[in-house]
């Protein structure tokens, strides 16, 4: 009872603030695989921001509330032991079909009134359910403290740094958006009720946008222009039990689905680990117009590279001492519609590493930009 006392105090305040205070953001689309390979909307994300200052005395900062959830078709390249699954294998050796569902609610602080700099203060709960386990090498053993699913709460606090133009006239974007995470998930937060958590994770995050030319700067319809877009992050989890979804995805403000999916062009979660670090960088070009001022074909040209270390093959205990280094390139062709959503395809090559189906190429289907 007491976790849940935090989220209904911060619930309640959000319903005294006015609607015209509220920012809704649709973060992005939740995807099941029909027939093997065919995506199909199954759930979503969405984050409500609650303005506070001027709209409240009492209240000097915001409130956020991420939400989100859905039934998804996940992948787990692990045998239950904790060794690497090697090629060949039938698809259904490493598919996993689950359902989650996850709330977020947060206080968002401006620490200063120069310079954009804020504290975050968060509960994360989020609960997992693995469906047809019984087809997945992942459940070769009962080794995963979330082999079936897992309830997991965390308290999460981290400074964000924020000078972004991220909606100018001509679709490209400008400035900084760097943060630290701290997320600690203990015991007595209810993570033993179902599955099992006891971890602390470290995160920092920085992204950087530089525009580099516009060949009409003055021109309402936008004729051709190009950005550079780069990323650097650092993810370090410990602790007595660390889940198999903890390790495989990367953290931060917004989670993201791994280290294979942040490298483009391997397998989501093939390369979980303890540790991992990323460099992503971009060259988007943007333009001409067609039709409307709003919709504008997109093509970004991308080096990514990352390292990861260590894995905890049974969720306790000493992690082994696994470790590589994984880059690719490749680009994604799409088209820019309502600012800076993209729809394209992404096609990757692997260059330093392999993907677990040893395939010589990644392909997706891209659903905003990367970063």
């Amino acid at each position: 009872m007491k976790r849940t006392v935090p989220c209904l105090i911060l619930l309640a305040v959000m319903l005294t603030i006015p609607a015209s205070a509220v920012d809704f953001e649709f973060v992005g689309v939740r995807t099941y695989t029909v027939f093997g390979f065919l995506p199909a909307p199954s759930g979503g994300d969405a984050r409500l921001l609650f303005a506070g200052g001027g709209v409240s005395s009492w209240l000097p900062g915001s409130i956020a509330l991420a939400f989100g959830g859905g039934y998804e078709t996940d992948e787990v390249f692990r045998k239950g032991d904790g060794a690497v699954l090697d090629a060949p294998y039938e698809p259904s050796d490493v598919t996993i079909d689950r359902f989650e569902l996850y709330v977020e609610p947060a206080i968002e602080q401006r620490l200063s009134a120069t310079i954009p700099l804020e504290l975050r203060l968060g509960i994360r709960s989020y609960f997992r359910r693995n469906l047809s386990v019984d087809r997945a090498l992942f459940a070769a053993g009962d080794a995963f403290p979330d082999r079936d699913g897992a309830l997991v709460n965390s308290a999460r606090v981290g400074i964000k740094f924020e000078a972004l133009d991220a909606a100018r006239g001509h679709r490209d974007r400008s400035g900084i958006d760097a943060g630290m995470m701290i997320e600690w998930a203990p015991p007595f937060l209810g993570n033993r009720i179902y599955g099992g958590a006891d971890f602390l994770r470290l995160n920092a995050t920085g992204i950087v946008y530089v525009p580099l030319f516009d060949a009409a700067p003055a021109r309402p319809r936008n004729l051709f222009n190009v950005y550079f877009a780069g990323r650097l992050l650092v993810d370090l989890l410990t602790g007595n039990t660390v889940p198999f979804h903890e390790q495989a995805q990367v953290g931060g403000f917004s989670p993201d689905e791994g280290l294979g999916g942040v490298v483009r062009g391997f397998e989501p979660k093939s390369k979980p680990a303890l540790f991992k670090a990323v460099a992503n960088v971009e060259l988007r070009l943007i333009g001409p117009a067609v039709v409307l001022p709003s919709i504008l074909p997109v093509l970004s040209l991308f080096f990514d590279v990352g390292t990861y270390a260590g894995f905890v093959s049974d969720g306790y205990g000493a992690p082994s001492g696994e470790a590589a280094a994984i880059g690719s390139t490749g680009a994604t062709v799409g088209l820019s519609v309502l600012d800076t959503t993209v729809i394209g395809f992404t096609v990757a090559v692997p260059v330093v590493g392999v993907r677990a189906d040893r395939a010589s190429m990644g392909t997706s289907l891209a659903v905003g930009f990367h970063f």
